[in-house]
């Protein structure tokens, strides 16, 4: 495979008798792509990232780093560097006990074997490039913001030299002044670095300005994908176009959208699902409409050109 990383029908159950927190959901991250995924609370995306990164191994289903098996790597295998991860709670991300500094040092010397000193030399290269101060950087999570936690929380992935960057709502535990500034690092990143992201968001518009492709999960499932201009532009799938209408300034109320699953339906959104008819029953995995790199997982999909958009250009 040429992609960096990649998933196959991935499935994850907390419980051997429980239900799937991920059913059978594929994804392929390319070198310098912006993948957003999207969804709300329980729909699975922060435990399909967690599989995505190594942190979790999946119930079921294959996933592959560079044409290798993520579930045969292992701790010291210099493989493991390709996908590292910030996670959505800057604070408890961190230890505790360590600065900055050392948190960032100790990266370096264990991949690279570096002395101490060298190691905090480019410790503090690497904390300075994510703005934090020199007195910062002897400092503890405990007295830092949340942004610096954040900036220090990147500045420990990049350490690792990674290819790909997974970020779990890394600015929902954060001030709104301070969201738009981790998000311009990730941007930043992709253009200098050339990292391939993977942001995981329930917000569209941060979706939107960050990624260039895009998967939309539902209950554990990936119910659409394609281009994010086209995706969120003009949805296929109806959950896609009720996530766009419950956001201001959409058509709808906004009110959280439940995770309900039929009993015995093969479509996930079945409960919920204004277009439901009777031929959904025969719903398949390569049912539903597809053109270049665009699916939706759906019989009845809305047409190309939704309500919001032809309103949008009258």
């Amino acid at each position: 495979m040429s992609s960096l990383l990649e998933t196959r029908d991935v499935t994850v159950r907390y419980r051997q008798d429980g239900p799937a927190a991920v059913a059978g959901a594929s994804a392929r991250i390319d070198a310098g792509e912006a993948l957003g995924i999207v969804g709300e609370s329980g729909s699975g995306k922060s435990t399909f990232a967690k599989v995505l990164a190594g942190v979790l191994a999946p119930s079921g289903g294959e996933v592959q780093v560079k044409g290798r098996r993520w579930q045969e790597v292992k701790r010291r295998d210099p493989i493991r560097r390709t996908v590292q991860m910030i996670f959505q709670d800057p604070y408890g991300a961190l230890n505790p006990w360590m600065s900055a500094r050392e948190t960032v040092a100790e990266v370096f010397r264990f991949w690279e074997r570096q002395s101490r000193a060298q190691a905090v030399e480019q410790a503090e290269a690497l904390l300075a490039e994510m703005g934090l101060s020199k007195g910062a950087m002897a400092r503890r999570p405990g007295e830092l913001s949340g942004g610096q936690c954040q900036r220090v929380g990147i500045a420990r992935a990049l350490a690792c030299s990674p290819d790909v960057l997974i970020a779990d709502e890394p600015t929902s535990a954060l001030d709104v002044s301070v969201q738009a500034q981790i998000l311009n690092i990730l941007v930043g990143l992709r253009e200098t670095r050339g990292l391939a992201i993977v942001l995981i968001s329930h917000d569209l518009a941060v979706v939107r300005y960050v990624s260039e492709n895009a998967l939309v999960m539902y209950a554990g499932q990936v119910v659409e994908r394609g281009p994010t201009a086209d995706l969120l532009g003009s949805p296929w799938h109806p959950y896609t176009k009720i996530l766009m209408d419950a956001i201001p300034g959409g058509t709808g109320d906004l009110k959280p959208v439940r995770n309900e699953i039929g009993d015995g339906h093969p479509c996930c959104f079945a409960a919920r699902c204004p277009r439901l008819q009777a031929d959904c029953q025969s719903l398949s995995e390569e049912a539903g409409p597809r053109e270049g790199d665009r699916v939706a997982h759906c019989m009845h999909p809305l047409p190309e050109r939704s309500e919001q958009i032809e309103q949008r250009a009258q």
